[in-house]
């Protein structure tokens, strides 16, 4: 019985890992790689600064269905509705620009429509998605293994062929604090709001849950170490790449790195797309709620190809990935500030939106640090907006 639980906690916990991989980090992250050397990798630390809060709030929270139950019961419906929709607009997003990616790349790799390759990618996180939760647990894990080894195949490829070994930092690659706590507190927002990762926690148990976010770590740590390695050596070996850096080396390669690249991308793009399926279906339990989720995801997918894409990871990044942001800022809020009425939530969200909205206008900040603002704005806000309160 003891290995049965031991044996559960390791495979949610390698569920948790793949689901937050996606094609979105595995090919963003090695051509900020090319580009700009080892400076971002510090970002991928972001967890462990975090680690203290992250485990305090996830126990909370363990005592909710969701995210979006403790923010009704603090803030009442019209948050709880906000949030949710928020989350919703995310997620589709999510799955479309991750089911968009892989479908271009692997019509550039094949030859075959990037529409063709669309269909196939729903069908199949569609059956994997019926299973329920259990079925798409262990296809993640299965997948985070095949993840590992297809990055070792390319590893030992680019050391047999001597590229590896020009992966060395440079001048350029200095650390920011800035970036550090931007990416905890983003870390901290993927953990914390998608409904996903915290049915997995939920299933972990309190008795294992630090072990698990600890075993996440690392599993990231590790893996985006290679994407890094693979993105600087190839800049510092001299190859010369205009369009997605993985894409041509990958074209230029040959099929010892082609597969391992086509591998890690589909991969990627099913843990994504099985579990935000299940997710977006138990949110919205009913009768036809999973096909239609399946029928917009291919309409978004191919609305892309149409339009003829974004450049993704910063769009998501930077832009979508706000709205994590906020819905994590209002769960800080409402466990902060155990005197903040209900009446008062939208008028934070309204101070969280208008600081967002003002910073990006009039101010050029990197990705990590504007994530930080909704959750400065809506504590600040808050704290005055009670101040004010026990004045009047």
């Amino acid at each position: 019985m003891n290995k049965n639980r031991t044996y559960n906690w390791i495979l949610y916990s390698l569920s948790i890992f793949a689901t937050l991989l996606s094609p979105i980090s595995f090919i963003g992250i090695v051509d900020i790689a090319y580009h700009t050397g080892y400076r971002n990798y510090i970002a991928q630390f972001g967890i462990l600064l975090a680690l203290p809060i992250l485990y305090w709030v996830l126990k909370q929270m363990m005592d909710y269905e969701d995210v979006f139950q403790f923010i009704g019961e603090r803030f009442g419906h019209g948050s709880f509705l906000l949030s949710k929709a928020l989350w919703t607009v995310y997620q589709f997003l999510r799955i479309g620009i991750v089911l968009y990616i892989p479908s271009v790349m692997l019509e550039q790799l094949t030859s075959v429509s990037a529409y063709f390759w669309i269909l196939l990618l729903a069908l199949w996180a569609y059956g994997v998605a019926r299973g329920g939760l259990l079925a798409v647990v262990r296809y993640d894990s299965l997948y985070s293994v095949i993840l590992f080894l297809s990055m070792i195949v390319i590893a030992f490829k680019m050391m047999t062929n001597g590229i590896l070994n020009q992966a060395v930092p440079s001048q350029k690659d200095s650390f920011s604090t800035w970036i550090l706590l931007g990416a905890s507190f983003q870390t901290f927002s993927s953990y914390l709001v998608s409904p996903d990762i915290q049915e997995r926690f939920q299933n972990v148990g309190k008795a294992k849950l630090l072990k698990s976010i600890l075993l996440n770590a690392t599993l990231g740590i590790l893996f985006t170490g290679f994407l890094y390695v693979i993105g600087v050596s190839l800049k510092q070996s001299g190859y010369q790449f205009n369009g997605t850096i993985l894409l041509e080396y990958a074209k230029s390669e040959g099929l010892w790195i082609a597969i391992p690249v086509m591998i890690g991308v589909l991969l990627s793009a099913q843990t994504t797309l099985s579990t935000g399926y299940e997710i977006l279906e138990k949110q919205y339990a009913r009768k036809y709620s999973l096909p239609i989720i399946f029928g917009l995801n291919i309409f978004i997918s191919s609305s892309l190809v149409a339009l003829g894409g974004v450049s993704s990871y910063e769009f998501f990044v930077g832009y979508v990935g706000i709205f994590l942001s906020i819905i994590s800022s209002l769960v800080l809020v409402g466990l902060i500030f155990s005197n903040f009425g209900k009446s008062m939530s939208l008028y934070v969200i309204l101070c969280m939106c208008i600081s967002l909205g003002v910073i990006r206008v009039f101010f050029q900040m990197e990705m990590w640090i504007y994530g930080l603002v909704p959750l400065i704005s809506g504590l600040c806000s808050a704290w005055i907006l009670i101040k004010l309160k026990q004045k009047a």
